[in-house]
């Protein structure tokens, strides 16, 4: 039987432990390193002729330890992530091979890390993970501009990991780091990279902040650092989540290189409205200004701003985002225009005269729970 597993590894080292781990892979299979050594297969011999089996190993590490799981959807998942997520510009049997091909990068090229929290939302809505596989594969794979790379990580990145990024998209319910173990640790962390000018992106929830996260007068470093938040039940001010059956989204600010390509759009989703930024009357900080707008809600609109940017201080920049809360809604071309401008802008990239353009997703390859929103599941009575 045709084994073939894909791992996500910090180190190559890890990828030799596996392979000794199991005699009888190492026996068999071969070792393949793909870029920056994120992923790894064991590649049985009759896999590379395109006989892939149906038995799968996955392996992960935890507390220094290794485990491994068959699974049967797991082949799946993991060459949905590994083809459609990481920019496989080549694959070596060894270390030498890839550092080769590191070297050969272009050193102007830009790097994204997205993060991924966690999520208890039902299939269909906010899908977290499927999202950001989906934001990675469209920055790698723009169709007028500079591939800017892609790593995803579902936990909070080494120092290393780190250093490479340009800037770092989070996407989630709530912003991740309050809900990863450590958060001032990560927090101090992420502090860190904003001294060192990288960029920032929120995606929908995970511009969220509540109560606990925050100070009494609503202070906390993503304010600074993004330029606002959606403050969700806190004390010092109340953002509302609510679904719209239609909100029109306008261009706010169509000579910002964020406001590039698109023209105002119509969807049904949860654009969350007056959104947090900053003590002074809820005016914008300095060097923030407002990208995209919507008059909401529909009984009593008013002129809420539904995404932002702010130019920091320290040369870096943010981007916050209220939407999508619908999966379906990356199939939305001018709201995927202005994220991914959103995205490439908070690198420091040059954003094309028409937008940072993308072909039309295929919803499904991301390996969402769900392309549709499904209802949340009730709990069993007795």
């Amino acid at each position: 039987m045709c084994i073939c597993g894909f791992f996500c590894l910090p180190h190559l080292a890890f990828a030799r432990r596996a392979t000794a781990a199991i005699p009888s892979l190492s026996q068999s299979y071969r070792l393949v390193v793909y870029h920056d050594c994120r992923f790894v297969s064991l590649v049985h011999p009759e896999a590379a002729a395109g006989g892939f089996g149906s038995g799968f190993i996955m392996a992960h590490q935890q507390n220094n330890r290794l485990s491994f799981r068959r699974s049967a959807n797991g082949l799946r998942r993991s060459l949905i992530a590994a083809l459609s997520v990481l920019p496989f510009r080549s694959w070596a049997d060894d270390t030498t091979s890839v550092k080769s091909d590191a070297a050969e990068l272009d050193e102007n090229e830009k790097q994204i890390l997205v993060v991924v929290g966690p999520s208890t939302h039902p299939p269909g809505t906010h899908e977290v993970a499927a999202g950001g596989r989906l934001v990675a594969h469209c920055m790698m794979h723009p169709l007028n501009a500079p591939p800017i790379r892609a790593i995803v990580v579902d936990h909070w990145p080494d120092a290393e990991t780190q250093s490479k990024a340009d800037s770092i998209v989070f996407i989630g319910d709530m912003f991740p780091p309050t809900k990863f173990a450590n958060t001032e640790s990560i927090l101090d962390e992420l502090a860190g990279m904003m001294d060192r000018g990288c960029g920032i992106v929120c995606l929908h929830y995970a511009t969220g902040l509540e109560a606990k996260d925050v100070g009494p007068e609503g202070q906390h470093p993503l304010l600074q650092w993004m330029g606002g938040y959606f403050a969700t039940r806190c004390d010092h001010h109340r953002s509302v989540a609510r679904i719209f059956d239609a909100a029109t989204i306008e261009n706010a600010s169509a000579d910002h290189p964020v406001g590039a390509g698109w023209e105002p759009f119509t969807l049904h989703d949860e654009p969350y409205i007056n959104n947090y930024f900053g003590p002074d009357a809820n005016r914008m900080l300095p060097g923030a200004i407002p990208l995209a707008t919507s008059m909401l809600p529909p009984e009593a609109p008013e002129r809420q701003v539904v995404a932002w940017g702010i130019n920091r201080a320290d040369g870096g920049r943010g981007f916050g985002i209220v939407m999508p809360h619908y999966y379906r809604n990356w199939a939305n071309d001018p709201l995927r225009t202005l994220i991914c401008n959103g995205i490439a802008w908070s690198t420091g990239a040059d954003v094309p005269k028409d937008g940072f353009k993308t072909a039309a997703p295929n919803l499904k390859q991301f390996d969402p729970d769900s392309i549709e929103p499904q209802a949340r599941k009730k709990a069993k009575t007795r």
